[in-house]
């Protein structure tokens, strides 16, 4: 059991208790704050794969991160995240090749069109299905293509989330008072999404969805919502089976 602290160098093993000691001290920490708010250049969003808690790589950033996604490919794992660089929107994409500390990592910035509010890759049609600021739903070639802008349509509402299920190769939006399904064909250049039904459930007009889980060994999904309901809806028959109220005094953001 070994960590590591990017700030102190030497390295800490405690078999006895089985605690890691990845605290720091009240004092260390104001001392990062003050060097981090000296460079406001610089912004750092740390991911951890596989067993934590272990830094295995910082992703710096030329701004902040307004949504990110993350997909494993032949070549290794990539992550994928969206800020504005001045009045320039980008995509920023990582390439880990391999899962081990001190692996090779590759970052390619590309420019793109549209502030994006949520948005995933779909592998199979290897392109990026992206909801932006303006209404529209895009898709973006992959990076062997420069992530180049393919196919866009003007949305009717807003879309908070999405999700991909891999077994039916559908897309689920997740909007103001909707549910929906949506439907991709071709490749990269060629890939574009049409809007399908949407599903039957008890979702109120206002109510926004902010998550979507996918369950394929129950065919079902899962919809979070702001005013603190779970919808679990069968994707085959797009009809509500289940519907959880959250019994906790605040709104619910997120569930795994």
């Amino acid at each position: 059991m070994k960590v590591v602290n990017s700030s102190i160098k030497e390295e800490r093993m405690d078999l006895e208790v089985g605690k890691w000691d990845k605290l720091k001290s009240w004092d260390k920490v104001q001392e990062d704050i003050g060097e981090m708010l000296k460079n406001v250049e610089k912004f750092d969003d740390s991911m951890t794969l596989y067993y934590g808690p272990q830094l295995y790589h910082t992703l710096r950033h030329p701004a902040h991160i307004k949504c990110m996604t993350h997909f494993t490919s032949n070549i290794g794992e990539n992550f994928v995240s969206h800020y504005r660089l001045g009045t320039q929107d980008q995509l920023g994409v990582w390439t880990l090749k391999s899962v081990e500390r001190g692996a090779k990592c590759e970052n390619q910035r590309f420019n793109i069109t549209g502030e994006v509010k949520a948005f995933l890759f779909i592998p199979k049609h290897r392109a990026y299905m992206c909801f932006c600021s303006d209404l529209v739903m895009r898709m973006y070639t992959d990076v062997h293509s420069n992530c180049t802008e393919s196919w866009s349509q003007q949305c009717l509402t807003t879309v908070r989330c999405m999700a991909y299920n891999r077994e039916t190769d559908d897309v689920y939006v997740g909007g103001v008072g909707v549910l929906q399904k949506w439907k991709i064909s071709g490749a990269e250049h060629s890939a574009k999404a049409e809007p399908g039904d949407v599903f039957n459930t008890d979702l109120q007009n206002d109510e926004w969805v902010i998550d979507i889980k996918v369950d394929t060994r129950n065919k079902q999904l899962m919809a979070v919502t702001y005013l603190r309901n779970i919808y679990v809806v069968n994707y085959e028959t797009m009809k509500q089976t289940h519907h959880l109220e959250n019994r906790h005094g605040n709104s619910l953001r997120w569930y795994v």
